[in-house]
């Protein structure tokens, strides 16, 4: 840039000597020609043309070239930090996947462990409550036995108290076929009882 700059001032002093001639003249010289370059004009136009150079070297051109450079370098470092920022969060995004996958996986993992658990549950349940059913017909049939032989144990001495009540009714009176008979249906009346 700054290179540019002294080649730019450069060609303008010399455009500047050169047309400064022909302007203090006036006009063009006879037959239409430019008139012969003009040494002491150019002279104090190349020394003002300098100083100018130096004044705005001084105190333009630094400045807007260190605020160029600044500005510049302000750019630049704006665009590492975007490719760094841009990196990170590509990174991150990276890392977030891998994450979601392995939570998938874990979840994916996590489901069939369950449903191996409930299986296995459900199983031991199944088994369980048929074991409980079998243990409960068990009672049963065995409650059942016990009162069929309780029942049975009943209607035995019930039966022989009855034979024994009737023998000592026989046995009290003298039997007819009637008195018999009365016998037997007051006996049958009083076993239902």
């Amino acid at each position: 840039m700054k290179k540019f700059s002294f080649t730019f001032s450069a060609a303008v002093l010399s455009v500047m000597s050169m047309t400064s001639c022909v302007f203090a003249e006036g006009s063009h010289g006879e037959g239409g020609m430019l008139p012969p370059f003009c040494s002491d004009l150019a002279l104090w136009t190349t020394i003002i043309f300098f100083i100018v150079l130096l004044v705005l070297w001084k105190f333009a051109w630094g400045p807007i070239m260190e605020g160029l450079d600044k500005r510049e370098q302000y750019v630049q470092d704006q665009r590492s930090d975007a490719e760094k920022a841009n990196a990170e969060a590509r990174a991150l995004l990276e890392e977030y996947k891998a994450q979601l996958a392995n939570a998938k996986a874990e979840v994916q993992q996590m489901r069939a462990d369950a449903q191996a658990a409930a299986e296995k549950a459900s199983q031991v349940l199944m088994k369980k409550a048929m074991s409980d059913i079998e243990a409960e017909k068990k009672a049963a049939t065995h409650e059942i036995a016990s009162a069929k032989v309780q029942a049975q144990k009943e209607l035995a001495a019930k039966s022989a108290e009855l034979a024994v009540e009737l023998a000592g009714t026989i046995l009290q009176q003298k039997l007819d076929p009637k008195s018999h008979q009365q016998i037997i249906n007051n006996a049958v009346a009083n076993f239902g009882k």
